[in-house]
């Protein structure tokens, strides 16, 4: 059988059980903020679920858009723009300054 002890720990004290009660009105008050609660988190994750999916629209979009701009690019298509092929300059000068383009490839940029 279950024992009741004569003191409730309520309002961050020990009162008597008697004092430890809840009426109707706080029992109201408390239901209704939960229901409140409950719908404004419904309503805040519906929301977020419609932005996400406005995000994800506008990803592939873009996504899209990158595949056809960077499919389009070729070095013929650089060329009409002035761009052409050249030699890393770095490579080129640190080669023929000291004549071991080995150490180069070995290292890598920190030379």
């Amino acid at each position: 059988m279950a024992k009741i002890y004569p003191k409730a720990y309520f309002g961050n004290r020990l009162v008597d059980q008697k004092a430890a009660s809840l009426n109707i009105t706080t029992s109201a008050i408390l239901y209704g903020l939960s229901v409140y609660m409950v719908i404004a988190r419904t309503v805040a994750f519906q929301q977020t679920q419609a932005r996400v999916s406005q995000i994800n629209t506008v990803v592939a979009n873009l996504d899209a858009r990158y595949i056809a701009v960077s499919s389009a690019i070729t070095p013929d298509v650089l060329g009409t723009y002035g761009l052409r092929e050249g030699a890393p300059a770095f490579i080129h000068r640190y080669s023929s300054t000291k004549g071991n383009i080995g150490r180069v490839a070995a290292f890598g940029h920190e030379l």
